[in-house]
């Protein structure tokens, strides 16, 4: 009998063991049941919006393990961060290279790497000290930059890749307004068409940035057909600075041949820096014959089929001439046939000239020259263009 009352105990204990346990889990404390009755849990206090529960147990009031609010990841990475990433030289002239520093820090929290620096055309980055800076570490880029060539404002820029996983490229911008230390005016020197036996004459200022500033020489490409004198000097306001100009007089005789002007000019100052510069002059003397049009275009041709182009050739001032003799140069074996026709109603101041042929077997660019000699006075021989492809169609 105490044996099976002993029994009993110990399952009780064992039985109320595990209900405290299933409480403690839940928060729920369990107070002693009236006799004969089952224990009835504490009701839940109520909840106030923004404020923890408190419970109350034996030991007191105590407020239950609430959750932390989730840490901030400190994110590694390098940052390189720059005072100014835009410099501005002001005015410069085209001579001279200009420098421009930018100081940058690390900002991050690894180790800042370099790894490539590209500049657009006109600056250019030298070789760096080092590489890789340390947290806090600063360091500065120098930009050097080459106006030669450039006129007016200007800017360019230097991009700069790092190992910031988020900000890889940094752009760095430099900008100026470059200014010639000399300046030619025209620097392309237009005649435009001249009819033969009309001289022109056009005059071109050269600008220095200095008060005593001079041109000493000035020459042409082919003076036997064109003469370039130098003038005097005059004193003059470079944007608020002293300066003086040199006018250059070129003058395009009568005697010029007929046909395309393509000279090139050439001076020289007593500015250290800028002691030879050059100039092109361009036009055309047109004579009395011209042709219409200007040149024969085959266009597209078959291989191993016949073309034909044709144009005419006129004279400008309706006189009558004569047309000795044609010929068509062109890089083809099989040579090609020229047919001169004049125009009855014209009076002999009119021909229409055919060029025709077969063309090669093979894909090939066909260029070549129409020869014409003439009886005109100092056009006895004119030479018109031609041109096609030779090449299979659809």
């Amino acid at each position: 009998m105490r044996i099976e009352r002993a029994s009993a105990v110990t399952r009780l204990c064992q039985i109320l063991a595990l209900v405290g346990l299933a409480a403690a889990s839940s928060n729920a404390q369990l107070v002693a049941p009236p006799v004969g009755g089952q224990p009835e849990p504490t009701p839940a206090p109520a909840v106030e919006p923004g404020k923890p529960v408190t419970r109350t147990g034996p030991e007191g009031p105590r407020t239950p393990n609430v959750p932390a609010e989730p840490s901030m990841l400190v994110q590694q990475r390098a940052k390189m961060i720059f005072e100014s990433q835009h410099y501005d030289f002001g005015k410069i002239v085209d001579v001279e290279q200009a420098e421009a520093v930018f100081k940058f820090t690390n900002k991050g929290n690894e180790v800042l790497k370099i790894v490539d620096k590209k500049a657009t055309c006109g600056c250019t980055v030298p070789d760096l000290a080092k590489s890789e800076y340390q947290p806090g570490e600063s360091g500065e880029i120098k930009v050097t930059y080459n106006p030669r060539g450039k006129h007016g404002a200007q800017t360019q820029t230097v991009t700069i890749t790092t190992n910031d996983p988020i900000e890889p490229k940094v752009q760095l911008t430099v900008g100026a307004q470059v200014q010639p230390l000399v300046s030619i005016e025209p620097a392309v020197v237009q005649f435009g068409q001249v009819n033969k036996h009309e001289p022109k004459t056009i005059k071109v200022v050269v600008t220095g940035r200095t008060p005593d500033f001079k041109v000493t020489d000035a020459t042409l490409s082919d003076s036997a057909k064109m003469s370039v004198k130098v003038l005097a000097s005059e004193p003059i306001d470079v944007d608020g600075t002293p300066g003086a100009r040199t006018t250059l007089e070129l003058t395009l005789p009568e005697t010029h041949p007929v046909g395309r002007i393509a000279q090139t000019g050439t001076i020289r100052t007593n500015e250290s820096r800028r002691e030879v510069m050059n100039f092109t002059v361009m036009g055309e003397v047109l004579g009395d014959l011209g042709a219409n049009p200007a040149r024969i275009a085959f266009g597209n041709i078959k291989p191993a089929s016949e073309f034909r182009g044709e144009l005419k050739l006129v004279n400008r001032v309706g006189k009558s001439f004569k047309i000795l003799s044609a010929k068509a140069d062109a890089p083809i074996d099989q040579p090609l046939t020229v047919k001169i026709t004049p125009d009855g109603q014209s009076g002999g101041s009119e021909y229409t000239v055919e060029v025709s042929g077969v063309a090669p077997a093979k894909t090939m660019l066909l260029r070549g020259e129409l020869v014409i000699t003439t009886d005109v006075p100092d056009e006895t021989e004119v030479r018109l263009p031609f041109w096609g492809t030779v090449r299979a169609t659809n």
